[in-house]
């Protein structure tokens, strides 16, 4: 199996889980039509997501789905997922309850629920065995590790799931050469 099935598989489960939780955050007063809840995904080294994040604007509420170092078990269909980042953008003068109120809560807790749920009947994936999930207040403040001089240069909130393995389906077709 290629990693670009399990690569599209995690797109195309990032795009369901932006609509779900658009869907959700309609029924709610303060939405703002024209503005719809969208995760973006990426699939790259940590460098490259450092990057991408610092380009980003202090006050874009956008938040990212970080997909890094897959490694495949043949034979199987097992690939374990050494890191999955959601983080959404932050204020470093923000104390643990605002970070709770603001992105943790409203943004990142309901995207790894959604994400959790999905895969339990997804048609191509689903968690074979998960790993830790940690919580991260200052996300990439100190430098990702084994990246320490790569740090962010905006506050960032995240959960990040490490080692997680998931099993493709054999079927899956969610990729052609």
């Amino acid at each position: 199996m290629d990693y670009k099935q399990i690569q599209t598989s995690m797109e195309r489960i990032v795009g369901v889980i932006s609509n779900n939780i658009d869907k959700e955050m309609q029924k709610n007063e303060g939405y703002i039509e024209g503005q719809p809840f969208k995760l973006r995904f990426y699939h790259s080294t940590p460098i490259e997501f450092v990057n991408v994040v610092g380009k980003e604007s202090a006050n874009q509420k956008l938040p990212f789905f970080f997909v890094n170092s897959m490694l495949s078990s043949e034979g199987d269909g097992i690939w374990v997922i050494k890191d999955i980042v959601i983080a959404t953008m932050s204020d470093k003068n923000w104390t643990r309850e605002k970070r709770d109120a603001v992105n943790f809560k409203p943004i990142l807790i309901p995207v790894l629920q959604e994400f959790l749920r999905i895969l339990c009947f997804d048609r191509d994936l689903s968690v074979y065995r998960t790993g830790d999930t940690i919580f991260h207040y200052f996300y990439g403040e100190t430098g990702l590790k084994g990246y320490e001089a790569h740090k962010f240069t905006q506050s960032v909130d995240a959960i990040q799931l490490k080692n997680f393995q998931f099993k493709m389906s054999r079927n899956c077709l969610t990729y052609k050469k």
